[in-house]
């Protein structure tokens, strides 16, 4: 696709990898951190694949596969095969000899791990709607009036600034439901409420009050993670005290819903989307969604015919369109992360974009002129994008993600059409959203760079589809025409390098400090990278013009060290680190039979005491070595890809690419239930 594969890539800063900081203080090594705090001493797994931690060894160094130790580790690794039919998600079986077979062992190996182990029996008592996820940290404050006396410190008016402040630029950067200074006056009335000893509700009512300590939860819990704690305790005990009050605050509002209570259910799912509570993220996303068709926030028409307040509160009327968008947005999105139906539909809307303007320049009479409207900065811009950029990853969706298999001319017609749609998006880009993000403040940083990830991901979703097709192998005879041949090989290459650009982006947020850790969408775009990562180098032809596969491998072992890191408390997430290994696994054996490649196997050794980015360095130096070498245990995993012969994704179509996004959020379901 034109001006795709020439796109710079956003350059790495030159910062240290960020550190597993304690609670005390001190510098977690990753083997303590990244698995619950669980050391491995074998060197396979009962899968027979390669677990990057397994070899960080007390005196820093990494052991790879094929040491000196290789022989009596080997003797651990389990030899026996998956069972013949073992049920994955959505009650779909497969067998030993199935592609989709390593998501059944990585379900399995989740389970017997320690964060698993540590809740289990809490987790079944659970409510379905928060079955799988996190319990909120304290005691419950359901069926509690909320008063001063057990409501959490409210942050004075510096610190609330701050926190405001992070929360608008930093946390939700490209979704803008609310209204700056709409949220500063609900501030002051709440302190003021609190000051004189009356209900914090007084002059507000529930769901403003409940918007408010929601905003306060989100950037709460950034604000902590900006800070380096990776354990939960830190991390979250201050925000969830804050969620669980704006829960209750929802629970017990009465009369009709208003756009307030949609903005406070459309925070909560923030919020649970941060802390990995996917379950209950859903389930509160329904109910959103039934307010936003109640209210007609997805109408124009209707929404001027029942509202006057609309017409006279420019503000309101504002507000109402961005929570509808905001809604949209996650509504795609979270469709492709969990695989589930979307819920709104494009031929049922009608609802104007945003006005581009920002927060600052409104009032409830209109816009206020003011010298910004003559540039191109506008903070409104990267949402605006956002929706667009929403509304095409759904057409991509239905086109080329179809249950029911299309012919291939269909799907490639489709792909070129849409991809032509998705370079007229790019080019469209406002200036400032095209720029470095190195060059830009924080605010426009924070745009820039969730606009390129989110690109990317765009790219890849068209062009993943094509990526398995065995015609584009010059190794397998085709009969298709040229034009179609070039096709199939211009997909994989743009798909790659969008895989490779993301990696990029990703490595240097992560090196940039461990706020990587607070982006739930982060974590997905880095597990959709390394997957089509992978499952490439699986192919026998894997050899592209301007891709170091080398690099390309070491830089993917990197982040899957970040990934494995920023998921480490954050179940189920910890899927994405176990699912990757899995996969990793499979594709380091299938690269070894295609090339016939067996490289000797090395030892690397550093020195004693090394810090946890070195170890991390360590590692992914590793993962990636092992890659290149086909070193992983071969276990159960050969007698996988011995049966498998050629390719183990022989058979896979597009709605597979669906089940492997989804396959963190599944429903994992027993042959004996």
């Amino acid at each position: 696709m034109p001006g795709t594969e020439h796109q710079n890539p956003i350059p790495t800063p030159t910062s240290t990898l960020a550190r597993c900081e304690q609670q005390d203080g001190s510098v977690a090594d990753p083997s303590d951190t990244l698995l619950g705090g669980r050391r491995h001493d074998q060197v396979g797994n009962a899968s027979g694949t390669l677990n990057i931690h397994n070899h960080l060894q007390d005196d820093g160094t990494v052991a790879c596969p094929g040491g000196p130790d290789a022989d009596q580790s080997s003797q651990s690794i389990s030899r026996s095969s998956p069972d013949p039919a073992s049920a994955i998600g959505n009650a779909q079986y497969v067998d030993h000899t199935s592609a989709l077979s390593f998501l059944h062992r990585a379900h399995a190996k989740s389970k017997t791990s320690n964060a698993y182990d540590a809740t289990h029996t809490e987790r079944s008592s659970q409510p379905l709607t928060a079955a799988g996820d996190k319990p909120l940290f304290g005691p419950s404050s359901s069926g509690l009036v909320i008063s001063p006396i057990i409501l959490p410190t409210i942050p004075d008016a510096a610190e609330a600034k701050d926190l405001l402040d992070l929360y608008f630029e930093v946390c939700v950067a490209t979704y803008k439901p609310l209204h700056r200074q709409t949220v500063d006056t609900w501030y002051h009335v709440v302190v003021n409420n609190i000051q004189q000893g009356l209900p914090i509700t007084d002059n507000l009512g529930n769901a403003k009050v409940a918007v408010l300590l929601g905003v306060l939860a989100i950037a709460t819990f950034h604000r902590q993670k900006s800070r380096g704690f990776s354990e939960d305790a830190p991390s979250l005990a201050q925000s969830d005290a804050y969620f669980k009050v704006t829960a209750n605050l929802i629970e017990t509002e009465t009369g009709e819903p208003h756009l307030e209570s949609a903005q406070a259910r459309l925070l909560q799912v923030f919020y649970l989307l941060m802390t990995c509570r996917m379950n209950q993220a859903w389930y509160i996303f329904g109910n959103l969604l039934q307010i936003i068709a109640a209210l007609g926030m997805h109408r124009r028409s209707r929404k001027d015919k029942l509202y006057s307040r609309s017409r006279s509160n420019y503000v309101h009327s504002q507000c109402r369109i961005r929570t509808f968008w905001s809604a949209y947005i996650l509504d795609r999105y979270l469709g492709v992360v969990m695989g589930r139906p979307r819920h709104f539909h494009d031929k049922d809307i009608d609802q104007d974009y945003p006005d581009r303007v920002d927060d600052a320049n409104m009032s409830p009479a209109g816009r206020i002129p003011s010298e910004s409207d003559d540039t191109d900065e506008c903070h409104i811009d990267g949402f605006i994008w956002n929706i667009k950029l929403a509304q095409f990853v759904g057409e991509v969706s239905d086109e080329l993600y179809p249950i029911r298999p299309l012919p291939e001319t269909q799907c490639i017609s489709a792909a070129r059409r849409l991809a032509k749609k998705l370079e007229y998006w790019q080019e469209s880009l406002p200036a400032l959203l095209k720029a470095n993000p190195k060059n830009l403040i924080r605010s426009f940083r924070r745009q820039c760079v969730a606009l390129k990830l989110a690109y990317k991901h765009a790219v890849m979703h068209i062009y993943r589809p094509f990526l398995l097709n065995r015609s584009s192998n010059r190794a397998v005879p085709s009969n298709d025409d040229n034009d179609t041949q070039l096709f199939r090989r211009d997909s994989i290459r743009l798909c790659i390098s969008a895989a490779q650009d993301a990696l990029r982006t990703i490595d240097a947020l992560a090196q940039e400090g461990p706020l990587f850790h607070a982006f739930w969408w982060t974590h997905y775009m880095t597990f959709c990278a390394l997957s089509v990562t992978y499952v490439w180098n699986m192919q026998q032809d894997n050899i592209l013009e301007g891709i170091d596969k080398g690099a390309l491998l070491a830089l993917a072992g990197r982040c899957q060290v970040h990934l494995a890191q920023a998921t480490a408390t954050n179940s189920p997430s910890r899927r994405y680190s176990i699912i990757l290994e899995e996969l990793g696994g499979m594709s380091a054996n299938q690269s070894s039979i295609n090339t016939g490649r067996h490289k000797p196997q090395t030892q690397l050794r550093g020195a004693g005491g090394a810090t946890s980015a070195a170890a991390d360095e360590a590692a992914a130096l590793a993962l990636s070595q092992t890659f290149d070498s086909g070193g992983f245990a071969q276990g159960a995993l050969g007698i996988e890809m011995s049966v498998q012969h050629q390719d183990p994704f022989m058979h896979w179509q597009a709605s597979d690419w669906l089940d492997l996004d989804a396959s963190v959020s599944a429903t994992f379901v027993n042959e004996t239930h």
